[in-house]
């Protein structure tokens, strides 16, 4: 076992919730207290608990040559290095926590299969995704530039950004930057913000553009931009919680 201190509390059950509703079949499962992620060579589980200060990874014995690979995937997965008590004075939420992923390609793939739908059928796409190319894990680049994303039930359009996507990381074209995210066809200033929060940990991202933000505070787009600014910079922080009170 290997405890990964955090900067500030934990809301433990906030994120558990917020990685249950997005567990894709195959590869992720997450239970009252733990999160666990299986792996074609072995499997990964974290668990920690309500204003701890520390998580505590467990990993399979073939993993442990990758450890310390694996403790900086959870440490940015959970936001352990976020001062999140200062973070949520500034904002004025009760709770500060800004999820991060496992990996920045998996996370712009799972951006898109989000595009305008729900974030249970977004987790179906992604667990078709992971069964179509079998390998165990999420697919890499190059499987999914190779994949035919249509036997998945995705319209063309978003297939051929997916697969675009896949093509520009598998040629080490793409740095997730918002002019790289948004040169790509079907990737526009909304995806690119979320994957700039979630796979950079860009804490000033901000989607403004999104409808349940706007419905949340019952502004207009200019407006949110307006009450956004107190916020800086730490807007990220801010579009979490609300997503998460309107939830």
């Amino acid at each position: 076992m290997i405890l990964i201190p955090a900067k500030g509390p934990l809301d433990w059950s906030g994120l558990l919730a917020f990685y249950r509703m997005r567990a894709v079949a195959g590869i992720e499962s997450v239970s009252h207290d733990t999160y666990r992620r299986e792996m074609a060579n072995g499997w990964t589980e974290v668990t920690s608990a309500a204003g701890a200060s520390e998580v505590a990874l467990r990993l399979a014995d073939s993993l442990a040559p990758q450890a310390a690979a694996i403790t900086a995937r959870i440490a940015h997965m959970f936001d352990l290095q976020a001062d999140s008590a200062r973070i949520a004075g500034h904002i004025g939420f009760p709770n500060a926590w800004l999820p991060g992923c496992w990996d920045p390609f998996e996370l712009a793939v799972r951006a898109v299969l989000g595009q305008q739908i729900s974030v249970a059928a977004a987790r179906t796409f992604a667990g078709r995704l992971v069964e179509l190319c079998g390998s165990g894990d999420f697919p890499s680049p190059a499987a999914l530039a190779s994949a035919d994303l249509a036997g998945i039930g995705l319209v063309q359009r978003r297939a051929r950004t997916l697969s675009l996507l896949a093509q520009a990381v598998h040629e080490n074209r793409m740095d997730y930057s918002y002019t790289a995210l948004t040169a790509i066809p079907g990737i526009g200033p909304w995806t690119a913000h979320y994957i700039g929060m979630r796979a950079l940990k860009d804490s000033d991202a901000f989607p403004s553009s999104d409808l349940v933000l706007r419905k949340v505070l019952s502004l207009t787009e200019k407006q949110l931009l307006a009450r956004a600014e107190a916020w800086r910079p730490y807007r990220a922080y801010a579009v979490i919680q609300l997503w998460r009170s309107a939830s």
